[in-house]
């Protein structure tokens, strides 16, 4: 019995297994880098309007940039999960 487990599981689940956590692993450095580019992007356009006196610009623009790299991310997680 173990030694058939042994097999199914080397022959058909570790394959797609490994598979998903390659695309997992994938997914979570996007999220990580969308992530750096929202917060870099606010760190950089907030401080920037306050100086040219723009205040509403930069913070509607760090606000934009924020929902766009989170629908970007979104969109990749939804297609990692329909991959499980």
């Amino acid at each position: 019995m173990d030694s058939k487990l042994t097999v199914l599981y080397e022959t058909h689940l570790k394959p797609q297994l490994e598979a998903l956590d390659h695309d997992r692993k994938k997914v979570i450095k996007q999220y990580w880098l969308s992530l750096l580019i929202g917060v870099g992007f606010a760190v950089i356009i907030i401080p920037l309007s306050f100086m040219y006196d723009l205040q509403a610009f930069g913070i509607i623009f760090a606000i934009i940039i924020a929902i766009v790299m989170h629908r970007l991310y979104s969109k990749r997680w939804d297609q990692y999960k329909k991959r499980l």
